[in-house]
C-alpha cells in the first residue's frame, strides 16, 4: 500500500510542476498526450507495486511488429 501511496505522491508532483506551465503557454495537445502517458504509468506502476497480476505490455509491441517481422524473414529467405 506504501508503494501505491509513492506512485500517487510523485505523480502528483510531476503533474502540479508541469502541467501548469503547459496550459498557461496554450500547449493543449502536448498538455493532453502528457496526460494520457502519465496516467498510463501510474496504471503500470500500481498494478506492479500491488503486485495484481496484468500481461506484459512489451506483448502489445511484439504483436505489433510481428508481422512486418515475418514479412521481413521471408523477402529475405531467412526462417524465424
Amino acid at each position: 500500500m506504501i508503494g501505491f501511496l509513492v506512485i500517487l505522491l510523485i505523480a502528483g508532483v510531476m503533474i502540479f510542476l508541469t502541467l501548469p506551465a503547459m496550459l498557461r503557454r496554450r500547449e493543449l495537445r502536448d498538455a493532453a498526450v502528457y496526460s494520457l502517458l502519465t496516467l498510463g504509468g501510474i496504471v503500470f506502476s500500481t498494478f506492479a507495486a500491488l503486485l495484481l497480476p496484468f500481461p506484459s505490455p512489451l506483448r502489445l509491441v511484439v504483436a505489433a511488429y510481428k508481422p512486418f517481422a515475418d514479412w521481413l524473414f521471408s523477402a529475405m529467405g531467412w526462417k524465424g
